[in-house]
């Protein structure tokens, strides 16, 4: 296929990896409009739908520049859309990022992600979306929002879909740091809390039994979930 050929390409590559990339890439690039969307993609990967690409204003774009340049840079799995490789990300991070002279380069990061934070929309904790919503707050510099989104109630909902701590864990650790940050010692107390409640909750039900009683219940996605992570949570955090 195009992406394996691309792959064994650059795998054979003896020189700089960013120059194989620009050979391709540095033409799309040079347009503004193209640059900004290329910006978005990458930094909302690896959690990027198909489906959330056609609800963006610029799906016909995506489209058109899937056609014309990115085909044989991305691969399509389970409804989602993946880079190749991890350099690849970092190239067009890097190329995306603005060459003028002063230009604040940590605002324009910032800006990419509050977009990408609206994008995803206020989905729930068992949606990939929902959490990487969280993410992209934090890196939008928007705790305040963070806190208000990682709420017991919507942290609850995931109990009920199952999710593995390994998921939510990163979760808290970002709560944590908008907490700090906003100097809301009351969030930092309960994410703490909660954090210790998950981890105990994990050690007594182990991966492996829920997956098989997932497995008799017909639900081979949860039961891969658990085996992919660990356990499942149940929690009650207040401040």
């Amino acid at each position: 296929s195009k992406v394996e050929a691309v792959v064994e390409r650059a795998g054979r590559y003896a020189g700089d990896i960013d120059r194989y990339y620009a050979s391709a890439l540095s033409v799309p690039l040079q347009d503004g409009a193209t640059r900004g969307l290329l910006g978005l993609l990458c930094r909302a990967a690896p959690t990027i739908p198909v489906a959330l690409l056609q609800e963006w204003p610029e799906a016909t774009e995506i489209e058109n520049l899937y056609l014309e340049t990115l085909a044989p840079f991305v691969r399509f799995e389970d409804g989602q859309l993946y880079f190749i490789h991890p350099s690849l990300i970092a190239y067009l991070k890097e190329e995306t990022r603005s060459r003028l002279p002063g230009v604040d380069v940590a605002a324009q990061e910032r800006s990419y992600h509050s977009a990408l934070a609206d994008r995803c929309g206020m989905r729930s904790s068992a949606d990939p979306l929902g959490r990487a919503r969280v993410f992209h707050l934090l890196r939008a510099g928007r705790p305040g929002e963070l806190l208000d989104l990682l709420s017991s109630e919507w942290v609850r909902f995931a109990i009920s879909s199952f999710l593995p701590y390994a998921l939510l864990r990163p979760l808290m650790l970002a709560g944590l740091e908008a907490a700090w940050s906003l100097g809301e010692l009351g969030h930092v107390v309960r994410l703490i809390l909660l954090d210790y409640e998950l981890d105990r909750r994990t050690t007594r039900t182990a991966a492996g039994d829920l997956a098989k009683r997932f497995l008799r219940l017909d639900q081979p996605d949860l039961a891969v979930l658990q085996l992919r992570a660990a356990g499942r949570l149940l929690v009650d955090d207040k401040i």
